[in-house]
């Protein structure tokens, strides 16, 4: 399975505005990660709220809690 990391902005301090960020990535995105009120996040194979921090730099698409 491939996967692509990307550096995060430095303003992304919790869930909610990474889901943000990502979600400029196009409207299939936004439409998944917007859109969805049953999206299930995951931070370290541990669920999490939109509240929750988020750490470090990096995010890939296992980090996200979607296929």
């Amino acid at each position: 399975m491939a996967s692509d990391g990307i550096a995060l902005p430095p303003d992304v301090t919790d869930v909610e505005r990474l889901l943000f960020v990502l979600s400029r990535r196009g409207e299939m995105w936004k439409r998944m990660l917007l859109g969805d009120s049953k999206l299930n996040i995951t931070i370290n194979k541990q669920f999490a709220e939109k509240s929750s921090p988020v750490r470090g730099g990096v995010c890939s698409p296992a980090d996200s809690g979607h296929p």
